[in-house]
């Protein structure tokens, strides 16, 4: 509350006299000019039915910002309490309440009227005014979430793919839950990527990163050809498993324990690969030619999965 004229006060007043003691009254202020911020404070009690100043108006050219207000009935009765503004005695009334006996009234800057017990605790909270951000996050008293009471079993708080409810933004239809690469919060993709690359089969031995899937794979499944041939090889792997499944140009099957890709031509001659690391949007695959390759072009579909 702010004081912004000479002719400007707050007054408190009892609806009734007093059995045996007057309510004491203690006020915080400060005064604001363009130049200086002087705080004060009223120490006084109250009069029965008479108005009695517990703020008194500014000087001139000042406003006098009103910073709390403590009203204690100190009487052996009830007391009804009323706090009003005098505007050049045009009265308006704040607040008007019953106090039982050794009950506060207290008003503070920025969270409104309040009524204490005998023990200090909040009774009553008349005006809240901003004191709703205290408890907001960043605030002074800020809740959380889990200390609230149980949820409704209701839509309210659900997520989609238009708002957050306690969730991300929901995906696209047919997408799903995956936890981000930096493994703070929750994302949604499809968690399946189809592709492909080739290979000179008689290229040297190297490390080839390929790019593009989206995501980190889990799993890598490859199905891997070489044209016109029966050369054929269908592996997985996982990065600390690679096997695959091998056709021989003599139309026999094998299997390679260590190899997601394996073309075989003989005993000493065939190119290979498993897979080196799995990378935040793709693969890296070691290739290794042995003897004088697998001749042809590799043909490589894979299926990655988050």
């Amino acid at each position: 509350m702010i004081l912004d004229a000479i002719t400007k006060s707050l007054e408190i007043v009892l609806a009734g006299a007093v059995t045996a003691n007057q309510l004491q009254v203690v006020s915080a202020w400060a005064d604001i000019t363009s130049t200086t911020f002087t705080p004060g404070e009223t120490d006084t009690q109250s009069n029965n039915t008479t108005a009695v100043t517990i703020v008194a108006a500014p000087a001139a050219s000042t406003q006098r910002q009103i910073k709390e207000v403590i009203v204690y009935n100190k009487d052996t009765a009830s007391a009804t309490v009323i706090i009003q503004y005098n505007s050049n005695s045009t009265i308006r009334i704040l607040v008007r309440i019953t106090l039982l006996t050794l009950e506060t009234l207290v008003y503070r800057e920025g969270i409104g009227w309040m009524v204490l017990d005998t023990n200090g605790a909040i009774k009553t909270l008349i005006s809240l005014f901003s004191h709703h951000l205290t408890h907001e996050s960043g605030g002074s008293d800020a809740i959380k979430a889990d200390d609230l009471a149980a949820l409704d079993d209701n839509t309210d708080l659900n997520a989609s793919n238009a708002v957050h409810g306690f969730l991300p933004k929901l995906g696209a239809a047919n997408s799903k839950a995956f936890v981000n690469a930096a493994g703070t919060v929750l994302e949604f993709a499809k968690g399946l990527y189809l592709g492909g690359l080739t290979r000179n089969g008689e290229a040297a031995s190297e490390n080839v990163a390929y790019t593009g899937v989206g995501f980190k794979p889990e799993m890598i499944f490859f199905v891997a050809v070489i044209d016109n041939t029966t050369k054929t090889s269908i592996g997985f792997s996982n990065k600390l498993l690679n096997c695959s499944i091998v056709l021989k140009p003599d139309n026999t099957w094998g299997y390679a324990a260590s190899h997601c890709i394996f073309l075989w031509t003989d005993s000493g001659n065939w190119q290979a690969a498993y897979i080196a690391s799995m990378d935040s949007d793709g693969f890296t695959l070691t290739w290794i030619k042995t003897g004088g390759g697998s001749v042809g072009t590799i043909t490589v579909y894979y299926m990655a999965f988050r």
